[in-house]
């Protein structure tokens, strides 16, 4: 059997039965103690509904970054710049970063 977890509900609905299936899997991962701290605090706190949750969102914000910069990368024949990808950085001003027009 897979390393799968299942949960099935049962709702009723003015007479018409909705079966929802959810399917996650459980992998334990290794987190710094002060980034689990914020992530049960934003648990406790309603704007996620679980530690589980949060990482989840995450994974999915990293991977749809990944993504971006593929594309980036494609497009234009190689990686955006380091200062770039660093924008914004802590202890950065939160304004753009200049264009530099040499010889115009």
């Amino acid at each position: 059997m897979p390393p799968a977890a299942h949960s099935a509900w049962l709702a009723l609905a003015g007479g018409y039965a909705a079966i929802l299936l959810r399917i996650s899997e459980l992998e334990s991962v290794d987190l710094p103690a002060e980034l689990l701290d914020q992530a049960r605090d934003a648990a406790r706190s309603g704007s996620v509904g679980s530690v589980s949750d949060y990482v989840a969102e995450a994974v999915r914000l990293r991977l749809a970054k990944d993504r971006a910069l593929a594309q980036v990368s494609r497009l234009f024949g190689g990686p955006p710049p380091e200062a770039v990808l660093a924008f914004p950085a802590a202890g950065r001003p939160s304004a753009p970063p200049r264009r530099f027009v040499i010889g115009g």
